[in-house]
């Protein structure tokens, strides 16, 4: 009985006509996906180890023990072309959470002004631009309104966001970024009804900084603080904090929580140089999250991959 409750609920805050809600999918491992949800950013591949190619693949498993939970698949392409200060790629998302889910393709610009000479500072303007599929199997929710009934849709709409970031080299960066810009909201039609998802602007606000430690004999030892900031009109204010600690150039571990009463633990491992391994560089990261609020045992916990490969292109 509590999960039919609990997908009931879970579905009606996907309906935005009926209760507002975050309408994008939370990733834990975020510092690893800054470049999807902040079009002004770029990869720490690029920061840290100047690989200006990227490829990047995430899933997310939110509420493993829950029929119907959320999960969500994301491939992320990255390419800094240094000579002209621009940064473009592209990603594919898919995101299901009960009868309802979207899949979206984007393609990604953003601009690098650099403030000094060195190019020690510098802040980079973003915009990303696709086209997404809004599906929901309508017939199969119930709804107060037991006269409302409509058949499987789904509509094709664009969609539009942008963002700022700002870089102190590798010492820290602060970043500022509007999805789903202006708002568009795609409508299901049927001789029985009509059902609009309204698509509201989101606030993302974001930043991270660094700090030398010297571990197990490593110069490459480092802690990276980083939070992430969510505000959508009308539900509560979201923030995740993360610490990550770089113990050398092959491992790194972090701890995270939010005020979504969650806290999570990640691992990752780094191949690359160090291992003689030339062709490039490869990342493999695991998050694994509880839940602390009233309803943690019943949803379960939430699972998260990440993997990357990164290289140069000259």
């Amino acid at each position: 009985m509590i999960r039919h409750v609990l997908l009931t609920a879970l579905l009606v805050g996907c309906l935005p006509t009926l209760l507002p809600a975050q309408q994008l999918p939370n990733m834990a491992l975020f510092r690893d996906n800054w470049n999807v949800l902040n079009p002004g950013s770029m990869s720490s591949d690029y920061i840290f180890g100047d690989r200006t190619m990227s490829l990047f693949t995430s899933y997310r498993d939110q509420w493993s023990g829950f029929e119907g939970a959320p999960w969500t698949g994301l491939l992320n392409w990255e390419y800094v072309i240094d000579n002209y200060n621009v940064t473009t790629g592209g990603y594919f998302i898919h995101d299901q959470t009960g009868e309802i889910g979207y899949s979206g393709l984007y393609g990604r610009f953003a601009y690098r002004l650099d403030l000094d000479r060195r190019g020690d500072h510098w802040i980079n303007v973003g915009i990303n631009a696709g086209v997404v599929q809004y599906r929901a199997r309508i017939a199969n929710i119930e709804f107060a309104d037991e006269e409302l009934f409509m058949g499987d849709d789904q509509v094709y709409y664009p969609d539009f966001g942008m963002g700022v970031m700002y870089y102190n080299e590798d010492k820290y960066y602060l970043g500022f970024a509007i999805p789903q810009t202006f708002g568009l909201s795609p409508s299901f039609r049927s001789d029985d009804g009509e059902l609009t998802l309204d698509r509201v602007q989101h606030f993302y606000l974001m930043g991270g900084t660094y700090f030398d430690v010297y571990l197990f004999n490593s110069d490459a030892s480092f802690l990276e603080a980083s939070g992430f900031v969510r505000y959508v009109p009308n539900t509560p204010l979201s923030v995740d904090a993360h610490l990550r600690c770089q113990f050398t150039d092959v491992f790194w571990a972090g701890l995270g929580g939010s005020t979504a009463k969650t806290m999570r633990a990640d691992v990752g491992v780094v191949i690359g140089e160090s291992v003689n391994f030339t062709a490039g560089q490869i990342k493999l990261a695991f998050s694994y999250g509880i839940g602390l609020g009233q309803f943690a045992s019943a949803l379960g916990n939430s699972l998260e991959f990440h993997a990357a490969y990164s290289w140069y292109t000259y």
